[in-house]
């Protein structure tokens, strides 16, 4: 900064000390909901015997008709099995010197630790959306979506849903249609949509809380809640995967069952050590998990873009 004409500047005379406030500057991070529509299941097992868990699924049967005088058909049954494997992992590191510790008038460590495990947050849920709308059972995704009417258009890459304020609630409602076509729970149901879509959902007339079924206004805040939509959940995500095609910039809106999708962490650790090499401390912090949809017929897809 220039000083007044006629008198010196005595900061480069180190009379007049720099200040630095003790409030660091506040750290935006996306909702994260992974916790909400999902289930954990079989976490416990994990942690307690190993990498691995086989889940087994209900055998398919056949059920016969009755004819009296004949012979009983026997069926032999085969169940299927889903491998939950923790093949994952995520960890950071801080470089913490006794000189900087001591010379620092803020807990800069603890401030970064807590910022850092929020950025882990964010990193494993934008991975496991960008990778679970591809698991989804053939009859929730696509132009003929439907597994009784086949006539359900949920969208494409090629052709993708223009949503706007008049339909977003229509479309919704379908693709919950879906669900119950493949017999699939009314509890705990939801659906991810990206801050746009929402913003569509507050200018539709499902802001008037009777129509949600739900005791308060759909225009809310809460951890990316927005309320109760056709009967699922409707929930607020700013990490959905998102592709450009034609040049339609093409969101891929997840909804389902937290039966769908399991998830599980097996390590979760944080040590403090000291410096082998100078004075002062090593912060680690490491993340292991995995995840697996066991039941794609309860989860499903919109391919959409800005009507």
């Amino acid at each position: 900064m220039p000083t007044a004409q006629g008198y010196p500047d005595l900061s480069l005379a180190g009379m007049i000390p720099t200040l630095y406030s003790k409030k660091l500057v506040k750290a935006f991070y996306p909702n994260t909901v992974l916790s909400m529509i999902s289930n954990t299941d079989y976490s416990g097992e994990i942690q307690k015997y190993g990498d691995k868990v086989v889940i087994r699924l209900y055998p398919d049967g056949t059920i016969h008709d009755y004819v009296d005088g004949e012979d009983l058909q026997y069926d032999t049954p085969t169940p299927g099995t889903v491998e939950l494997l923790i093949n994952k992992g995520l960890y950071w590191t801080l470089d913490i010197s006794d000189v900087q510790k001591m010379q620092s008038d803020i807990p800069y460590q603890d401030r970064w630790a807590e910022h850092f495990a929020r950025l882990e947050a964010i990193r494993v849920e934008t991975k496991i959306f960008a990778d679970i709308y591809a698991d989804v059972d053939a009859t929730n995704v696509g132009s003929a979506a439907g597994a009784k009417s086949a006539n359900i258009d949920l969208g494409t890459l090629a052709a993708p849903l223009h949503l706007t304020k008049t339909n977003v609630i229509d479309k919704t409602i379908e693709a919950m249609q879906c669900l119950d076509e493949n017999n699939v729970p009314e509890e705990d149901r939801f659906v991810l949509y990206p801050p746009w879509v929402m913003a569509l959902i507050s200018q539709s007339d499902l802001k008037a809380a009777f129509l949600t079924g739900d005791k308060t206004s759909i225009v809310r805040k809460s951890l990316g809640l927005c309320g109760e939509i056709a009967g699922a959940v409707a929930y607020k995500s700013n990490v959905l995967a998102s592709e450009t095609y034609s040049a339609h910039k093409c969101t891929h809106v997840l909804f389902g069952q937290k039966s769908a999708l399991t998830f599980a962490t097996q390590i979760t650790k944080k040590e403090i050590l000291p410096n082998p090499k100078r004075f002062g401390l090593l912060m680690r912090a490491l993340h292991v998990y995995g995840y697996e949809t066991i039941k794609d017929v309860a989860l499903g897809t919109m391919v959409v873009t800005p009507g």
